[in-house]
């Protein structure tokens, strides 16, 4: 049997809790995966903890929050879930894992995917670190079944190799909805396409990299991050390892629980 770490920052996710949870426990029959749960609180007013609590009941894993509320209360929200974020990969660091995920919220997904990401080794050479799902955003359901207009929905977090940003548009060419903004440097959504920053909903980092003594998992520099996914990108990039995204890994965001 695998192990694997699985963290979440959650907030407010009652709803998609009661979808995430089971499909977690599906996930770990299909995959034959022992998972570590990592949950980071971060403020929720609704029954987002009594959920995790109960569900990590027998399993192996914790629901961790942060102790000075007021300080988290006096950050704007790109410096506090950044924190958080750092807070989130140091716990994981000295697991003995054979795969490291870290995933959003509202992010909808198989089992494959997790498989596409955690094979990734096997497709690519050792040099990358991180490896991202390809999020696309949900535009509507059609008769239970998602429809989508293929917008890469991370755009924020997403820079090229060179460290152009296109953010609120995508470059990918299978968008409908970004065509008319992004007309030069569209790259088509197939294999691995390397990035010096990336998240889209769901990502794997190579446990070995989570082990790093020379990196600051807890780095402080999230006062200056203009995404919650530059700080530890860029820990990943000072490693000399790379990111990309696994085109054919996707997985759907939708604003609202679905």
């Amino acid at each position: 049997m695998k192990t694997a770490s699985i963290s979440v920052l959650v907030q407010n996710n009652e709803p998609y809790l009661n979808w995430l949870l089971p499909t977690l426990d599906l996930l770990a029959q299909s995959t034959n995966t022992e998972f570590i749960f990592n949950f980071i609180e971060n403020g929720s007013v609704d029954k987002t903890s009594q959920l995790i609590n109960r569900y990590l009941t027998g399993r192996n894993g914790e629901l961790s929050t942060y102790g000075n509320t007021k300080y988290l209360e006096s950050l704007d929200r790109i410096s506090r879930i950044t924190m958080l974020r750092q807070l989130m990969l140091k716990k994981i660091n000295g697991l003995n894992t054979q795969a490291d995920y870290i995933l959003d919220t509202n992010v909808y997904f198989t089992s494959d995917v997790f498989h596409k990401l955690a094979n990734f080794k096997s497709d690519c050479n050792s040099s990358i670190g991180l490896v991202c799902a390809y999020g696309e955003e949900v535009s509507r359901l059609k008769s239970g079944e998602i429809v989508t207009e293929g917008h890469y929905y991370d755009t924020l977090a997403f820079r090229t190799v060179d460290n152009k940003r296109y953010w609120p548009h995508c470059v990918f060419t299978s968008c409908r909805r970004c065509i008319e903004h992004v007309k030069a440097d569209r790259i088509e959504p197939e294999g691995l396409v390397r990035v010096s920053a990336a998240f889209g909903g769901l990502a794997v980092l190579d446990h070995r990299i989570v082990n790093d003594t020379t990196l600051d998992w807890g780095a402080t520099g999230w006062l200056d991050a203009r995404t919650e996914h530059d700080l530890f990108c860029d820990l990943i990039t000072k490693a000399n390892r790379e990111i990309a995204i696994n085109c054919d890994a996707k997985v759907y965001w939708s604003k609202d629980s679905i």
